[in-house]
């Protein structure tokens, strides 16, 4: 444990947007057209999103311990899992403080089954943020996944209460799953975004 808080150097780069929901299906977020129902209905109500990538950094797996068994190998990606949670939540913690926000919550592309927010639109999210590999480290790959493994994408978005992407995902069988899924929760997001206006302008971004 010493060794990987020795080593440890979470990081992670955001920008801050207007967002404009287009229709149920589209949202608009600086230059890039976002597909996702769900992220529609979360947004239809606030003003402002923040696109994010927060990662554990890839000391970590720079530093990792040489010659280590299997059982070691667990433990150090569990680790890498720890600083990432902490990073994250530390992340949070600041857009909540810095924007004066009552509560915060997320999607990540590809989190929950296809019908959630497809994985392909990675591609996007990193376009809004320019440069995340020279800014701190983080590279996506052509299928979409992000090095270090240990890194967490999404939109954070201010909101009256927690939202995870579990509770909108049919997948019964999800090793991963944090709450119950909730038909009542997607029920209420549909009739929240039937009183919001819908445009298609895009949306304007703002300086961080």
């Amino acid at each position: 444990m010493d060794h990987a808080l020795e080593h440890a150097r979470p990081r992670a780069c955001y920008k801050a947007f207007k967002v404009t929901v287009v229709d149920v299906h589209k949202v608009s977020i600086g230059e890039e057209l976002f597909q996702s129902e769900v992220l529609a209905l979360n947004t239809a109500s606030v003003a402002q999103v923040f696109p994010f990538v927060v990662t554990c950094g890839n000391e970590l797996d720079v530093n990792s311990p040489s010659g280590a068994d299997l059982l070691f190998s667990y433990w150090w990606e569990s680790i890498k899992e720890k600083v990432l949670r902490e990073a994250t939540e530390y992340f949070l913690r600041h857009l909540v403080e810095r924007y004066q926000l009552r509560e915060i919550s997320f999607m990540s592309p590809g989190s929950g089954d296809l019908s959630v927010w497809p994985i392909e639109q990675q591609r996007q999210l990193f376009r809004l943020l320019h440069n995340v590999e020279s800014s701190i480290g983080v590279m996506l790959t052509e299928s979409f996944l992000m090095l270090p493994n240990k890194t967490l994408s999404g939109i954070a978005f201010p909101s009256d209460g927690v939202y995870l992407s579990c509770m909108v995902c049919s997948r019964a069988e999800c090793s991963s799953r944090k709450a119950a899924e909730s038909l009542e929760l997607l029920g209420s997001l549909r009739a929240n975004l039937s009183h919001c206006p819908v445009t298609a302008q895009p949306g304007d971004s703002l300086s961080r």
